[in-house]
């Protein structure tokens, strides 16, 4: 995961614990875990997690 500058910020969270306060620097990779959550700005979040049998 890669931020290219976005004006609200990105941001990569844990499934547990608080929400992430600092965003990733731009042009800074990242690596998404099992059940990170993204944050893209204040609004949207994302939860990465392994697909189901038959979800594919």
């Amino acid at each position: 995961m890669e931020d290219l500058g976005s004006s609200n910020g990105t941001y990569l969270g844990t499934s547990t614990g608080a929400l992430p306060k600092d965003p990733i620097p731009a042009g800074e990779k990242r690596e998404i875990g099992a059940d990170a959550r993204v944050y893209l700005g204040a609004w949207t979040r994302i939860v990465v997690r392994r697909a189901e049998p038959g979800e594919i």
